[in-house]
């Protein structure tokens, strides 16, 4: 038995794609990303910065900002950039003015440390500009004529 990943199937010859089974694996949702931040992301950057989780707090809010308007895709890869460029962001405060504990709760305080977002509100977007398509969608399946 092999097991073998891809992000996209079409790179993958035909003759070989055809000998395979194929499980698409959908992702994560906003729920979930908020759960991994909240259990993995934040300790496991705490920790490599070596800032303690008393010294910083960054609340459920600050990171479904984080989730809606820094880091939009599938995974975490980018989640965990932000907030490890919060935690950074932090340790520099406290190695040049020695503060005590931080707290990051709204959108204000991670762009304070983020800057501007990345992302507009999808809502926003849907109905910002009547007329306007805000999305594409392409598939592998061919037209017959």
């Amino acid at each position: 038995m092999f097991v073998a990943t891809a992000n996209v199937g079409d790179t993958i010859p035909a003759p070989l794609r055809d000998r395979m089974e194929i499980i698409e694996i959908p992702s994560y949702t906003r729920r979930e990303k908020l759960a991994i931040a909240r259990r993995h992301l934040v300790p496991k950057q705490l920790s490599e910065h070596g800032i303690s989780p008393e010294t910083l707090d960054i609340t459920d809010e600050a990171l479904s900002v984080l989730i809606e308007r820094y880091s939009r895709e599938a995974g975490v890869r980018t989640l965990e950039k932000n907030i490890a460029a919060i935690v950074r962001g932090v340790a520099v405060r406290l190695a040049e003015r020695a503060e005590g504990p931080t707290v990051v709760r709204s959108e204000e305080d991670v762009r304070a440390f983020l800057g501007p977002a990345r992302h507009e509100d999808q809502i926003a977007e849907r109905t910002e500009d009547a007329g306007v398509a805000t999305g594409l969608a392409w598939t592998p399946v061919a037209q017959s004529a």
